[in-house]
């Protein structure tokens, strides 16, 4: 299959078929609001044994990321990194470069005016996101770049600026799934016009893969990323997915999307777990890398990175968010209750696979010179 056979067959599948199904099914009261103003399905109350069950994942998932030896990995080995255009080699002594001060100014000044909303701002203050999560992926990149003497940003300029459209891209896509299944909506919006909206939230929605993709370059620095999961007993000998599996994967993710209107309170998980894999098994038949080859060998690395990645940005997320206006909530089904911020504490799981799903979405449909 070629790249760009591929890059069509995604956008078919990931926004046809919610929106088949949505067409079928009926679609949310409001659905196409915007900006949103309320939530029209209300999920059910909280379910002890719910939270329990996930509680009991949420454990496990913290041993793995800490303790990888509990779960068959064998000892220290180099992981292959190569194929994934974040990861950094460690290169010690290198200087805190200037955007890196750049990025803690903009950091500080956006947290600020996020958590204190100064009415000398005006509404300007409504948009503190944008210089708050820049300074983040600027800091961070210095952080990665102080460490290996490379990161990102210096590597590249153009595709990292290429990271910011892509990505807000791809977080309108995670909107249009949450208007079937609500699990999270906005407050302070309600008197933004349609045209403020879209603007501040698509420049909002921009930092996301930025964020994510410049955490796992620095995460990647750090020997217990690079080694601890680089030997685990491998599944299979060869380094990508056989043709069947690919379609397996591709057709259940596809699955999840038709099932997901039709379902919204008990399918919700699957907002974040069918487009990986719809997206991944597209990438393996196109001959990109999907992170199922690494899998395959026994190497987890590159995988484990990107979802420590999306769980440290989702808990600065999170803490930001808690005092900021606007604001998001959630609305959970069975769990909405024992929060870390706004999040449910087992809601952070649901970060693990979006972390490899933004390095994935951004293979597939970033131009193949920005991956060299």
């Amino acid at each position: 299959m070629s790249l760009r056979t591929a890059r069509l067959t995604a956008c078919l599948l990931l926004l046809g078929l919610p929106l088949a199904a949505g067409w079928l099914s009926g679609f949310p009261p409001g659905f196409a609001e915007m900006p949103p103003q309320t939530i029209y399905i209300h999920p059910p109350g909280f379910s002890p044994a719910a939270y329990a069950l996930l509680a009991v994942l949420l454990v496990a998932a913290a041993a793995f990321f800490t303790a990888p030896q509990l779960f068959g990995f064998t000892g220290p080995g180099p992981s292959d990194l190569g194929p994934f255009d974040w990861s950094l080699i460690p290169d010690p002594g290198q200087r805190f470069p200037a955007w890196g001060w750049a990025g803690l100014g903009l950091l500080g000044a956006g947290w600020t005016v996020a958590w204190t909303h100064p009415a000398s701002l005006g509404r300007a203050a409504d948009h503190s996101f944008v210089p708050l999560w820049l300074g983040y992926v600027l800091t961070v990149d210095a952080l990665a770049y102080r460490r290996a003497g490379v990161s990102p940003l210096a590597r590249s300029k153009r595709a990292w600026l290429a990271w910011f459209p892509v990505s807000a891209a791809v977080w309108w896509y995670f909107e249009l799934l949450n208007r079937f299944v609500q699990n999270w909506i906005y407050l302070g919006v309600g008197d933004f016009s349609a045209f403020r909206y879209i603007l501040g939230s698509t420049l909002a929605y921009s930092t996301v893969i930025p964020a994510v993709l410049t955490t796992a370059a620095f995460l990647s620095t750090f020997d217990h990323f690079r080694l601890r999961f680089a030997r685990h007993p491998p599944r299979s000998v060869t380094a990508s997915l056989s043709r069947r599996a690919c379609w397996g994967m591709v057709g259940s993710g596809a699955a999840g999307l038709v099932l997901i209107p039709w379902y919204p309170l008990l399918l919700f998980p699957l907002l974040w777990v069918a487009p990986l894999l719809i997206v991944s098994g597209l990438l393996e038949r196109a001959g990109l890398p999907s992170g199922a080859g690494n899998l395959l060998r026994g190497d987890w690395g590159p995988v484990v990175t990107l979802a420590a990645a999306a769980v440290v940005c989702g808990f600065f997320w999170e803490l930001w968010n808690i005092h900021a206006t606007p604001k998001w909530i959630y609305h959970i089904p069975w769990v909405n209750r024992f929060k870390l911020f706004e999040m449910p504490l087992v809601g952070y799981l649901g970060y693990v696979p979006f972390g490899p799903a933004c390095w994935a979405l951004w293979m597939l449909f970033t131009p193949s010179r920005f991956h060299e």
